[in-house]
């Protein structure tokens, strides 16, 4: 996808930028074209923020390091989180913690 930048020359050297530039791409200079805003904002997140939803086990569920949720074995952990999620009128990010300590973004679809 090419890069659509506010300017058109490079910022560092001034040279002119070829319209098939791309995010990642360099110039002679060795600047390398950031993503433009709108694809940075339309990646997924990699890991938990701050306010996000966090679980180790589907059962209980932290935000800012606090227990909000503590769920039965037999809950519906998707349902729940929602109505919680409906509840605080706040939509965060849920993510499941494995035992590795790897985040998971959780679908909650």
């Amino acid at each position: 996808m090419p890069i659509n930048l506010e300017y058109a020359d490079c910022p560092k050297c001034g040279d002119p930028i070829d319209d098939d530039k791309e995010a990642g791409d360099t110039c002679d200079c060795g600047y390398v074209f950031p993503a433009t805003r709108e694809e940075t904002e339309n990646e997924e997140p990699t890991e938990p923020e701050e306010g996000d939803i966090t679980t180790e086990d589907h059962r209980k569920f932290y935000q800012y390091g606090k227990l909000v949720l503590d769920l039965d074995e037999d809950a519906d952990h998707v349902k729940e989180v929602k109505a919680f999620m409906d509840r605080e009128k706040f939509w965060p990010n849920c993510w499941f913690i494995s035992d590795h300590g790897n985040a998971h973004l959780m679908d909650l679809t």
